[in-house]
């Protein structure tokens, strides 16, 4: 099976799949760079074990072994040299699919009456992740930075920079850099980073000489759309890196859910939003919901009609024979293609707990 670089939109589109009837299950196995097969293959049982047993809950023995059982024959079926970073398995009534992960994903096992996406959905907002890539005149090397530390992923060399490679351009002895020499080397070493990672809204921290990383960033934003939050010259050791680069990235993420609240705060008085959860939900099932935010601690349990969006909130005492409805708000919002954002608001209880932006 061939990586699939963007692991989490590939996972969203596995789970906006998911049959409406029926038991759902999800085991995410996270797994590091040459990692024994042995290990990554306790903390599959262990999601089994998990799985078994609430499966067992809701369905019969048999049910239950034919749908474990077709979990681990697609475990099997990965070959050790295809893991990145983590394994998904979903699987649903008639079959199970795969995604090779290139985040480490938590280990975590969903079992479900139908499908709850927000779990998932606040481990992709608060993964700390990002591309480092480092630029010098002789190669471009990237690693790729999360919550395990920073790991080297590609190098590219300049073989242009090379004797043999001079003596083609008829430069032999003249080492000087010419800017069209410059912007040959950096557009041909970008093409294959994107060929090795997808780059498209990709957060991308540059490390080089002020003109190669200039250059390297505005070809990334401009060609692939990345996202270069950060550059800078090279530091000397990959721990200041990885502490400069993350406290960097911290920041940006905080900005961002910062001025997505205060945009909201500004909307929600106004025709173009709301923060009553009846409305919203009334609204998430025509269709209008643009963006639904939710504070990552939030729960509320009750019953979603998913077709008239009428909701009942359960007692306290009800809240284990029922489903969380901002789950499955956010499930239908996904189906009209909104966004749902969970944002930690611990450190300001002023920021309310769930609040939506209208397309109309």
């Amino acid at each position: 099976m061939i990586p699939i670089k963007n692991s989490m939109t590939r996972i969203l589109e596995e789970l906006q799949n998911v049959p409406s009837d029926g038991v759902y299950v999800s085991l995410y196995i996270p797994a590091k760079f040459s990692e024994p097969r042995e290990r990554v293959s306790k903390r599959f049982r262990r999601q089994m074990d998990k799985a078994r047993d609430l499966l067992e809950t809701v369905l019969s023995p048999d049910e239950a072994k034919g749908f474990l059982e077709q979990l681990e024959n697609a475990y099997k079926n990965v070959k050790s040299r295809e893991f990145d970073r983590g394994l998904g398995l979903f699987g649903f009534k008639d079959r199970v699919s795969r995604v090779i992960l290139n985040e480490v994903p938590p280990e975590l096992t969903v079992v479900a009456d139908s499908f709850h996406v927000k779990p998932l959905l606040r481990c992709s907002i608060t993964n700390l992740n990002a591309l480092v890539v480092m630029v010098t005149a002789q190669q471009i090397t990237s690693f790729l930075l999360d919550d395990g530390g920073i790991h080297r992923q590609h190098r590219f060399i300049n073989d242009l920079d090379s004797v043999d490679g001079l003596r083609r351009l008829g430069l032999v002895g003249n080492r000087l850099r010419s800017k069209q020499l410059h912007e040959r080397f950096i557009k041909t070493k970008a093409l294959e980073l994107s060929q090795m990672e997808s780059l498209y809204r990709r957060n991308i921290a540059i490390l080089g000489s002020k003109v190669l990383r200039q250059r390297l960033a505005k070809e990334l934003e401009s060609s692939y759309g990345a996202n270069v939050f950060y550059d800078s010259e090279i530091s000397p050791c990959l721990e200041q890196i990885q502490t400069e680069v993350s406290e960097i990235l911290r920041m940006q993420i905080r900005r961002q859910e910062s001025a997505m609240a205060s945009s909201l705060t500004l909307d929600a008085h106004g025709k173009l939003g709301s923060r009553d959860l009846a409305d919203i939900a009334r609204a998430a099932v025509n269709g209008r919901v643009e963006t639904l935010i939710i504070n990552s601690s939030t729960q509320i349990w009750g019953r979603f009609d998913r077709q008239t969006g009428a909701i009942r909130v359960a007692r306290p005492n009800q809240q284990v024979a029922e489903d969380c409805i901002l789950d499955d708000i956010a499930q239908v919002i996904h189906s009209y293609q909104g966004r749902v954002l969970f944002i930690d608001h611990e450190s300001d209880p002023s920021q309310p707990q769930y609040s939506a932006i209208y397309r109309w």
